[in-house]
């Protein structure tokens, strides 16, 4: 894994947390990745910016009940564009849903938050004071970025559109497909099956889950990590395994959120 900052247009660009139990969700993290936790803003919902060594890794908000597009206990990624207005368009052209329109986040920039055709939410980010994710892939970063989905061609198809990603197979077999989303020849994103097209569990998440991101975050050790998630009231739901790109682990935190690690 490498230090590396995003900023290619259409590739992840920020992370955060949608809790059904924010103080729980700051405790764990704080515990396990050591990240400091801002006091939540009420003038923004209630949202609040972990930072570790002082720069900003993630974005936690408490889930709002009722509001439509809104999951409890998930991560939602945010890919990068210079302008919000024109994706938002491009995805209603692609047969996308718009969930929330372009609109200003202060000075910090511009944000919306749409869906593919299979119903697959995926966050806009335009940066105005606040670039984004500076680090990726070091202990306590965000490393790697997959989508999980219903309908595996739609998704690769409308993000190829509307993003600009370069699909590449690297596998479609029965009960698993993987395409990896690749921009100026980089790979920067996945794509991977969930719900019906995967076995249950698979994924990391249940077959009648909805379309939703995972995100691996670094750690300098995978089993210690785990066991340590553990102490803090994690769910194991893959044990350590050795891959191409490093030892992979996976669990629920507290509240139920998907986390993966990679060392």
């Amino acid at each position: 894994m490498t230090t590396q900052p995003v900023t290619l247009a259409g590739a992840p660009t920020w992370i955060d947390l949608s809790t059904s139990d924010q103080g729980v969700s700051r405790t764990f993290y704080g515990q396990l990745f050591g990240w400091q936790s801002q006091e939540p803003d009420p003038q923004m919902g209630g949202y609040l910016n972990f930072t570790l060594a002082g720069e900003r890794v993630a974005g936690c908000m408490p889930a709002i009940p009722g509001m439509p597009g809104t999951l409890a206990d998930v991560w939602t990624v945010y890919l990068a564009t210079d302008d919000a207005e024109s994706v938002c368009r491009a995805t209603m052209q692609a047969g996308g849903t718009v969930i929330a329109p372009a609109m200003d986040v202060m000075d910090l920039g511009r944000m919306a938050v749409v869906a593919d055709p299979s119903g697959a939410p995926i966050g806009v980010w335009q940066a105005g004071t606040h670039p984004g994710l500076i680090t990726q892939g070091e202990p306590g970063h965000a490393a790697w970025f997959e989508l999980l989905t219903r309908d595996h061609d739609a998704t690769v198809s409308f993000c190829r559109t509307v993003f600009g990603w370069e699909p590449q197979q690297v596998a479609d077999e029965p009960g698993f497909r993987y395409t990896t989303g690749r921009i100026d020849g980089r790979d920067v994103v996945g794509v991977m099956t969930t719900g019906e097209q995967r076995p249950e569990g698979s994924s990391g998440v249940a077959a009648e889950a909805p379309a939703q991101w995972s995100v691996y975050f670094g750690v300098e050790d995978t089993d210690a990590s785990l066991q340590r998630a553990i102490t803090l009231g994690a769910t194991v739901v893959h044990p350590p395994s050795d891959s191409p790109h490093g030892r992979v682990s996976a669990f629920t935190d507290p509240t139920g959120t998907l986390v993966k690690i990679i060392a």
